[in-house]
């Protein structure tokens, strides 16, 4: 029986030896062919297709099981689903770090940015709509360092303001409205002609409003630079702000400020008392602050809410306060004073802390999504980080007289004949 056993055994090894090989040749041939592979209970075959019919799991209990190294230009990994990988703990989207991503239930912070919304109710146009938002689209490109000029074919001018394509100049004294392309180019037909002594300049997500100080009036221009209407204010109308609903119009002389419609009619109760000489206005997504310039040792700002029953004073570090911008968390407010000429409040009206530009009498602010940046009588254009720190001090010919944000550049008007463009990173 045993020599039986060996006797057929011999044959048997010599003929499952031929199978063996030829199967490896038909699988050298089908994998050159690139025919898929069923490697369901066999082998994977690299650098060809292979099909599976169960999950095939990988594991390491050393370290990463999987690491995928692909050429320059190439994706390490490609799928053909678009179902959401569960448990998928990713760093980078479209190159921007997970950490700087806006959660769609946030409230904090970042939404205080959004007009205290969250990004879903900012998305189905709650209150303010994405355009509404141009001025929020910030860029923090490091590789954009410098400075350049662009004219604007008219002189001192007294505001500007970005509609999400266009920087808007005000220029009081030639009575016209410049419309500027990123390249300092103006757009076909302008500067155009405005009304006496233009100032104060906001955009409300369709439209950009001009406070005419000389003419006692509010314009409202196309963004093409045709005027869509006029409207009636207090005295001297030089500060212009926009809350997403309502735009806000401080009348110097009249010691009030207008809350208007968006079709020129104003609310119940408009115009309302301010403090003495009101000039800038901001929001800070809850509440409009209004600085108040006529106003000394110490000089104020006035909180108001939205349907303009409720205003509270709050005294400042400083002497006739001039202009304010928000950052997200706090309300900054620049001071005609030779030291200490900026003040950080929390929105509560505490005071944070006092800060010095380089110097004195701070006249422009205006926020970049990260800094502050403040304009002195001094000439210069600084550069604060939030907690005041002095970053970095562009020296000017003439006092930055208004300050605004594109996106990418920081725009500061002066009292000359031009509008300074800035690389913010």
């Amino acid at each position: 029986m045993s020599q039986r056993c060996q006797h057929e055994s011999k044959p048997g090894r010599s003929l499952s030896g031929r199978a063996a090989l030829a199967l490896s040749v038909v699988a050298v041939v089908v994998a050159m062919s690139g025919t898929a592979i069923a490697a369901t209970g066999g082998s994977f075959i690299l650098g060809r297709g292979n099909a599976e019919t169960t999950t095939a799991g990988l594991t390491n209990t050393a370290g990463i099981p999987l690491s995928l190294a692909a050429k320059t230009g190439y994706a390490p990994l490609a799928v053909n689903s678009t179902v959401k990988v569960a448990r998928l703990n990713a760093d980078l989207l479209d190159g921007v770090d997970s950490s700087l991503f806006l959660r769609s239930t946030a409230t904090a912070v970042n939404a205080t940015k959004l007009g205290g919304q969250t990004l879903a109710q900012v998305k189905s146009g709650l209150a303010i709509t994405p355009a509404q938002l141009a001025t929020l689209r910030w860029d923090k490109d490091p590789t954009k360092p410098g400075t350049y000029g662009s004219a604007t074919g008219s002189s001192s001018q007294s505001g500007v303001a970005f509609d999400g394509t266009h920087v808007w100049v005000a220029n009081s004294q030639s009575n016209t409205v410049s419309v500027l392309n990123q390249d300092g180019s103006h757009i076909t037909g302008s500067p155009f002609t405005a009304e006496n002594n233009p100032c104060g300049i906001a955009f409300d997500g369709a439209h950009m409003w001009v406070a005419n100080a000389g003419s006692n009036t509010v314009s409202v221009f196309n963004l093409d630079g045709s005027v869509a209407g006029s409207y009636a204010t207090g005295s001297r109308p030089v500060g212009v702000a926009f809350d997403g609903t309502h735009m806000w119009v401080t009348n110097y002389f009249a010691n009030t400020v207008s809350v208007f419609n968006l079709d020129g009619t104003q609310i119940t109760g408009s115009p309302f008392a301010t403090g003495t000489g009101p000039n800038g206005v901001a929001f800070d997504g809850t509440n409009v602050w209004v600085a108040n310039s006529g106003t000394a040792s110490p000089g104020t700002v006035t909180k108001f809410s939205l349907d303009g029953a409720t205003a509270v004073p709050y005294a400042t570090g400083g002497d006739r306060p001039q202009a304010l911008a928000f950052d997200g968390a706090h309300m900054w407010v620049t001071t005609d004073n030779v030291t200490n000429d900026v003040t950080e409040f929390n929105l509560d009206g505490s005071i944070i802390g006092l800060f010095s530009t380089p110097g004195s009498y701070a006249t422009a602010i205006a926020f970049d999504g990260a800094h502050m940046w403040v304009g002195d009588d001094s000439t210069h254009l600084s550069e604060f980080g939030g907690d005041g720190s002095l970053l970095r001090t562009f020296p000017q010919s003439v006092t930055p007289t208004a300050i605004a944000f594109d996106g990418t550049n920081m725009w500061a008007t002066s009292g000359g004949f031009q509008v300074i463009k800035f690389r913010t990173r």
